[in-house]
């Protein structure tokens, strides 16, 4: 008797087994889905034909006009890369991050660590003072570099949900 129910069993499993691999090919409509008509890399040989198409047609003096107009662009681009460079170094001075929110002083250091593991797992920019936590020490927790603090302050609040620890914004 058991022998007999164990052999249902299983074929009953393998039947169910059965029935979910084929179902989805069995249900899934077949006229929404849109067949690629136009193939997306074109074949060797068409690559070919086309190169030797562009050669024949090129001639020696649209090569040398082609020629001396990237001459006169690439003069333009050397003349201009400079001043963008300039513009570039000014902004980064403007864009400083100036606001950072501190979520917690401890001198626990494990609690510490298990703070910087979570926050990082969640993808915060988190650092300490002093950067090397030692046991018995205290040891500031801070989160982010943020432009403003209406940025740093939206931060507190993701942080406190999160962590269930309500920190301050600060400047750096």
């Amino acid at each position: 008797m058991d022998n007999q129910k164990r052999n249902r069993l299983i074929g009953f499993i393998t039947l169910i087994l059965l029935a979910l691999l084929v179902s989805p090919y069995v249900l899934v409509d077949k006229s929404k889905q849109i067949e690629a008509t136009i193939p997306i890399l074109p074949s060797n040989h068409q690559i070919e034909s086309a190169l030797v198409e562009d050669n024949d047609d090129l001639d020696i003096e649209t090569s040398s006009s082609l020629n001396e107009l990237a001459n006169e662009v690439n003069s333009v681009v050397q003349q201009q890369i400079p001043a963008n460079n300039s513009i570039q170094d000014s902004s980064s001075a403007q864009t400083e991050k100036n606001y950072v929110v501190q979520l917690v002083a401890l001198k626990n250091k494990q609690k510490i660590e298990e703070l910087i593991a979570l926050l990082r797992l969640n993808n915060y920019d988190v650092y300490t003072l002093p950067a090397v936590p030692q046991e018995g020490q205290l040891t500031r927790l801070f989160v982010g570099q943020y432009l403003t603090k209406a940025q740093a302050e939206m931060v507190i609040i993701d942080l406190e949900h999160l962590s269930k620890l309500k920190g301050f914004v600060t400047t750096k």
